[in-house]
């Protein structure tokens, strides 16, 4: 015999209509094993109906808080490296650059050596303005941005960097040429 519409039926009773529910008290009082499956069931909504709700162990939230900050911590540092490899390789970019434009111009070395200075001066004040722009957007942005577009961010701001810094020592050269 075919119990499968029963045991669906006895998991389903409260969504039963009348004749089902019927067919089914029919069928349980000839059927030993729907019987069983039934009071199983039944068994099981009543445990479930008195179990103790249960609780968090002692500590859970403390220690999850704990586990985030040290998720954050991480997420920080891999940000921290990320953006001190970029600035290193920025600054060998810059001294290569720099380091080439010395060697054509070795008999103003003085006076490079000291627009050079200038220029690390210059570049040390932007990056600090910039720094007090961009560190509280840097902030709240690790907070609500994901990594990816962090990371997007941070390699497209060194591009710009780069890019300006190229263009600032080209623009030199260039005026240099210009009064020669």
């Amino acid at each position: 015999m075919n119990h499968q519409q029963f045991e669906t039926w006895i998991l389903q009773e409260n969504d039963l209509n009348q004749e089902q529910q019927r067919e089914l008290h029919l069928h349980l009082k000839g059927c030993s094993q729907c019987q069983g499956f039934y009071q199983a069931v039944h068994q099981l909504d009543h445990l479930f109906k008195i179990a103790p709700e249960p609780t968090p162990a002692p500590n859970f939230s403390a220690r999850w808080m704990g586990r985030i900050e040290h998720q954050e911590r991480r997420r920080n540092r891999l940000i921290l490296g990320i953006t001190l490899v970029v600035i290193t390789l920025a600054t060998i970019i810059l001294l290569s650059v720099v380091s080439l434009e010395l060697r054509s111009a070795v008999d103003f070395f003085p006076q490079m050596l000291l627009e050079l200075v200038t220029f690390l001066a210059n570049g040390i004040v932007f990056f600090n303005q910039i720094s007090n722009i961009l560190s509280p957007l840097v902030r709240v942005g690790a907070k609500y941005l994901s990594p990816l577009w962090l990371y997007a961010i941070t390699f497209g701001l060194s591009g710009i960097t780069g890019a300006w810094i190229i263009t600032s020592l080209h623009a030199r050269s260039l005026q240099k040429e210009l009064n020669s």
